[in-house]
Formats: structure tokens, sequence, C-alpha cells
């Protein structure tokens, strides 16, 4: 049932996900709000989706391999459908981002979001080889990733070149 809610909500809301440009004229969004929104959106479609399918991990009896493929494949397209959610908030990042260029916030949500990209593709692949029971295991490994990441990139360098770029392109 929540596999059918997000594909709903997906279809339903496509135009909003991946029309970029035209979102910010059409309805009405400021860059920064289209980003914010997806964003947030996203931050809580992801825990609450993991959640769900890691307590239902938990609780449920699989018995039969029939069983275990079925939730399986149920829980890889959940975690798929959140993969879509999450292009669609780094594309709105990202156009924010050509928008006005970087700052340390936006940069480091940008690489949250890489981050929490991983995060997913090491469910599916917990899934897959039955290791879900490691959730807490890789939820540190993407959190240590994410921080070392943030102590090698030097934010403001990048920042700064990100932006000297963005100028020299002819944005303001």
């Amino acid at each position: 049932l929540v596999n059918l809610l997000f594909i709903s909500f997906i279809i339903i809301q496509f135009r909003y996900f991946f029309a970029g440009d035209a979102n910010i004229s059409f309805d009405g969004f400021t860059y920064a709000e289209y980003a914010r929104r997806g964003f947030f959106e996203l931050v809580a479609v992801a825990l609450i989706s993991l959640g769900i399918f890691y307590l239902l991990g938990l609780f449920t009896k699989r018995q039969k391999p029939v069983e275990k493929r079925i939730f399986s494949a149920l829980g890889i397209l959940l975690i798929f459908q959140v993969g879509c959610m999450l292009v669609s908030a780094f594309q709105r990042l990202t156009l924010y981002e050509n928008a006005y260029g970087f700052t340390t916030l936006r940069t480091i949500t940008h690489i949250f979001m890489i981050w929490l990209g991983v995060l997913l593709l090491a469910a599916v692949v917990m899934e897959v080889t039955n290791q879900f029971k490691r959730m807490a295991l890789a939820i540190f490994l993407v959190f240590f990733g994410f921080t070392v990441t943030l102590n090698l990139l030097n934010v403001d360098r990048f920042i700064v070149r990100r932006n000297i770029e963005h100028a020299i392109a002819g944005n303001s």
C-alpha cells in the first residue's frame, strides 16, 4: 500500500518534481522555496520509508521463498521511488545554485543528498544480499563518509571557485 501511495504521488506530482525552471514561474515558487521544499520532502520521505522498510523487515514473517522475494521486490521498489524523489530534490538544488551560486548551506546539502543516495543504494544491496539487519552500520558509515567528505573538500575554497566560475559565465 505504501508503494501504491508513493507511485500515485510521483505520477500526480511528476511535473512538479521534474519541470525545473517551469515551476519557478508557473507555480510562483522562488528558487529557494522550490529547493527547500524538495529537500525537506526528501528527508521526511527517506526517513519514513527506510524506517517502515526496516521495521517491516524485523517484524514480518516471511517463511516461504516467494514471500521473501515479494517482500524484497516491494521494499526495493519503495527505495527506488525515494531515489526518484532524491533526483528531483538534487535537480531543484542545482537549479538554485545555477541561479544564485553556492553557499555553505547549499554545498553541505548537496553533499548530504549524494550520501543519502549512497545509503539508498546500500539498502538495496543489503536487501538483495539478505543483510538488511546491518542498516545501523550502513547509516554509521554513510554519516562517517559525509563527515570525511566535508573535511576533505575544503568547502570554502569549493564555494569560491564555483562562484567565480558562475560569475565568469555571466551569471550575477
